[in-house]
C-alpha cells in the first residue's frame, strides 16, 4: 500500500513539474492580433505602434529583431517572442507577469490571442506595471541615489498648463543624457516669496535605449499610480509620454522670471541642447525604432486609444459579430468622438460596456492617461 502512495505521489508530482515546465515554456510569448482601426488603417502602421510601445518599455528592439521574432498564426494574428527584443532580465520577467495574467483572461482563453491594444493598456497604460517593467527606482531617494542627482539648474513655472498653482523645475545638465535628469516639484506655497512647499515629485530620465522614462512620486518618496489632481492635470505616466513625446519639453507658454533662479529664456535654451544631446545619442543606436520619424510615437497612442474607446466596426472585428448585431447590443449606451483624432469616427469607452463584452478582457485601467479607480496591478495580491 505503501509503494502504491508513494508511485501516485511521484506520478503527480512528475505531471505537476511536467505542467509547471510547460508553462515556464510558453512564458516566452504571447499570441497578439490588430484590427484595422479605420480606413487608412495598415498592418504597418500597427507594427510602428507596437514597436514604439516595447521601445517605451525599454526593449532595445536591435535592428531586425522584431520581424524575426513574429510568427504568423494568420493574417491579422501573430506570436510574438518576448526572449529576443532586447529587454533586460529584471525587465523581461515582469512583462512575462503581465503576459501570464492576460492568458488567463476570458478573450485569451476563448480566442487564443488578444488585441495589441490589450497588451498595450496593459503595459505602457497601467502604471504599476509600467514602473515594474521599466525598472522604476522604488522610490525617491533611490531615483536621487541612481542619479547621483544635484541640481544644475533650478527653474521655477510661475504660470503653466499643466499645474494649476507654482512649481519647480529641477535638472541636473551633466552633458552625459544618460546621467541627465528631471524633476517637476508639485506644492503649496509660492516660490516668489520663498514659501513653496514640495509635496509630489514628477521625475523624468532617458533609458539606454533612448527612450524618456517617467515616474511620479509622493511627499513619503513612495510611487503613485498618477498625479494627484489636488496640484493639476499631469496624470499617468502614459500621459507624460503623450505631453512630453519624445523630447524634453520647452516651455508651453511665456512665465515669468524669479530673482536668484534660471530664467525662462536660460531654461528654453539649455533644454534645446539637451534635447540635441538626446538626438545625437539616438543617432548612435542601432533599433528597429527610427527616431528620426518624430511622429511614429501617434501609432502608438492609436492603438491604445481606439482599444479603450472602440468604434462599432473595430468591436465587430474583434468579437467577430456583425455591426447590425452589435448596434442592438449596445443600442442606448452613448458614442463620443475623440477630439485628437476624429476620423476614428463614433466611439464607445470600454469600461461603459464591459458588460455587453462576448469576451471579456479581464482587469483594466478605466483610463490610460488619467488619474481612475480601476488601476491593476498584477504583481499585487491585493
Amino acid at each position: 500500500m505503501r509503494k502504491k502512495i508513494t508511485a501516485f505521489i511521484s506520478l503527480a508530482l512528475t505531471i505537476a513539474l511536467c505542467m509547471s515546465l510547460s508553462g515556464i515554456k510558453n512564458r516566452n510569448e504571447i499570441v497578439l492580433k490588430y484590427t484595422i482601426k479605420h480606413k487608412d488603417d495598415t498592418w504597418e502602421k500597427n507594427r510602428t505602434g507596437l514597436l514604439w510601445a516595447l521601445s517605451m518599455l525599454g526593449a532595445e528592439l536591435p535592428r531586425g529583431s522584431f520581424d524575426r521574432n513574429i510568427n504568423w498564426v494568420d493574417k491579422t494574428t501573430f506570436r510574438i517572442n518576448l526572449d529576443s527584443l532586447g529587454f533586460i532580465p529584471e525587465a523581461l520577467e515582469a512583462v512575462k507577469v503581465v503576459c501570464d495574467s492576460i492568458k488567463t483572461s476570458d478573450v485569451y482563453k476563448k480566442t487564443g490571442s488578444v488585441e495589441i491594444g490589450h497588451f498595450v493598456s496593459l503595459t505602457i497604460g497601467s502604471s504599476w506595471h509600467y514602473y515594474r517593467i521599466v525598472q522604476a527606482p522604488v522610490t525617491y531617494g533611490d531615483f536621487l541615489k541612481q542619479h547621483n542627482f544635484e541640481a544644475t539648474e533650478i527653474f521655477p513655472v510661475v504660470h503653466s498648463e499643466v499645474s494649476k498653482y507654482q512649481r519647480f523645475l529641477r535638472s541636473n545638465f551633466k552633458g552625459d543624457i544618460a546621467r541627465t535628469a528631471f524633476i517637476a516639484e508639485e506644492g503649496r506655497g509660492l516660490v516668489t516669496n520663498n514659501s513653496f512647499s514640495a509635496k509630489e515629485f514628477n521625475v523624468m530620465d532617458v533609458m539606454k535605449n533612448g527612450q524618456l522614462r517617467f515616474m511620479i512620486y509622493d511627499s513619503t518618496g513612495a510611487l503613485l499610480a498618477a498625479a494627484d489632481e489636488y496640484f493639476g492635470i499631469s496624470g499617468k505616466p502614459a500621459k507624460c509620454l503623450w505631453c512630453h513625446e519624445i523630447n524634453i519639453q520647452t516651455l508651453f507658454v511665456p512665465t515669468d522670471s524669479v530673482p536668484g533662479y534660471t530664467g525662462p529664456v536660460t531654461f528654453d535654451r539649455n533644454t534645446k541642447k539637451q534635447n540635441e544631446l538626446l538626438k545625437q545619442y539616438r543617432q548612435t543606436l542601432a533599433s528597429d525604432v527610427d527616431f528620426s520619424r518624430l511622429q511614429d510615437h501617434a501609432q502608438m497612442e492609436l492603438i491604445y486609444i481606439n482599444y479603450m474607446e472602440p468604434s462599432l466596426e473595430k468591436l465587430s472585428q474583434e468579437w467577430n459579430v456583425s455591426v447590425n448585431h452589435l448596434k442592438r447590443i449596445l443600442k442606448g449606451f452613448n458614442t463620443h468622438v475623440y477630439h485628437e483624432y476624429p476620423f476614428l469616427g463614433n466611439l464607445y469607452y470600454r469600461d461603459s460596456i464591459y458588460a455587453q463584452s462576448v469576451y471579456k478582457p479581464g482587469r483594466l485601467p478605466a483610463s490610460i492617461r488619467e488619474h481612475n479607480n480601476k488601476e491593476p496591478n498584477f504583481f499585487s495580491s491585493k
